[in-house]
């Protein structure tokens, strides 16, 4: 949808700072514009001391209103490896870590803001205990997919968009090869390396 922006993030050891990336790329969109780095910074640092998710937010409209004419009515966050939060931000920043929990967790109760994240089943019982990621939680477990939903996961977007694939015979393929258990993570990665390319 054209009134959505879409964001996606990785926490890593510095959960603050892949959040204020995620938001300023939308601002900046040239990877190699050098303000990029020292924006996102600063982000990071004003929600270290105090500023909220929804300042980020309304920076995003009020940019993109500038730029595009028309701001977001919607900003959908999608964080990837949400284990990461209790594994690499918890050993590097345990305290930018339950930050990250806190603002986010805060920033859900803005009507401007869907946030879904995924997470190994492994490391359940830690999201468990972040208090405020728990509590602001709704809970989807994603079944297998048969072969024809797989199918259709990797035909039905390109075709939305009026790309096809270079060899017809592509899809099945990748479906035979992501048909193995755990192999749901890895199609995203071919899926999204493939679009990129």
């Amino acid at each position: 949808r054209s009134d959505w922006a879409w964001l996606v993030m990785r926490p890593g050891e510095d959960p603050l700072l892949a959040l204020a990336s995620a938001f300023t790329r939308l601002w900046l969109k040239d990877p190699t514009d050098p303000a990029r780095g020292p924006m996102a910074r600063k982000w990071a640092d004003g929600l270290r001391g105090g500023n909220r998710l929804d300042d980020l937010i309304n920076a995003t409209q009020e940019t993109l209103e500038a730029r595009e004419g028309a701001k977001p009515a919607r900003i959908l966050l999608y964080l990837d490896q949400a284990e990461e939060l209790y594994t690499r931000a918890a050993q590097a920043a345990p305290s930018d870590a339950r930050r990250f929990s806190e603002l986010l967790a805060e920033g859900l109760a803005d009507p401007r803001l869907i946030s879904f994240g995924s997470l190994r089943a492994d490391y359940f019982d830690r999201f468990q205990a972040d208090a405020p990621l728990f509590a602001a939680y709704e809970h989807v477990n994603v079944p297998p997919l048969a072969t024809s939903q797989l199918r259709e996961v990797i035909i039905a977007p390109p075709r939305a968009l009026g790309v096809t694939f270079e060899e017809e015979r592509l899809p099945d393929r990748i479906v035979a090869a992501a048909e193995a258990p755990g192999a749901l993570p890895l199609l995203s990665y071919l899926l999204t390396d493939m679009w990129s390319a």
